[in-house]
């Protein structure tokens, strides 16, 4: 069975098929998969007293997924993300500080995990990671295990980063160990 055929067969059968994403071809046009890849911001501009305070969408859940930028939330890869947990896990991301609304919508991520009875934190990105933690990442924060990954971006287009996510969700338990964070290497 060809690779064409098998993935019409799982898709008839209602099976979400990830497949391969191309690099851009040559001659400097683009493809259409490289505008679907999230974007990661850098954090640079961010105001001071925003630091490490985060916007919560919405959604439910014991995940929350921590990406770099709205907007990394809505692409794609974040949505197979999704599909991959199940349910409808909320996102969060740094907030910019410029134009920022009242106090209550900016919270820590302890409180954003006490508010809404989070177990388990998937950070997306070193900037993210470095945004929240500022130095070592603690294994657990309030009642959650946290686990950082590369960013969607990287994962979107990386095997191997794609497979340390694949086995972050698939045994949450094995990844979060309270001598490190995040799936092994191997």
């Amino acid at each position: 069975m060809n690779e064409a055929r098998r993935r019409a067969y799982l898709e008839a059968l209602g099976f979400d098929v990830w497949v391969v994403r191309s690099a851009a071809p040559a001659g400097g046009a683009q493809s259409a998969a490289l505008f679907d890849a999230p974007f990661e911001a850098p954090f640079d501009a961010l105001a001071d007293n925003q630091h490490g305070r985060i916007q919560v969408g919405s959604g439910r859940g014991s995940t929350l997924l921590v990406c770099s930028a709205a907007a990394d939330s809505a692409s794609k890869f974040a949505a197979d993300v999704v599909r991959a947990l199940g349910g409808d896990p909320p996102w969060a991301w740094p907030v910019s500080g410029v134009g920022s609304g009242a106090g209550g919508d900016h919270l820590t991520l302890e409180a954003a995990i006490g508010a809404r009875l989070i177990t388990r934190v998937l950070v997306f990105g070193d900037d993210t990671v470095r945004w929240l933690f500022q130095g070592a990442i603690p294994p657990v924060v309030g009642s959650a295990t946290v686990t950082p990954l590369a960013g969607l971006g990287e994962i979107s287009l990386h095997a191997a980063a794609k497979r340390a996510l694949w086995r972050c969700l698939q045994d949450p338990l094995r990844n979060a160990s309270p001598g490190g964070n995040g799936p092994s290497a191997a």
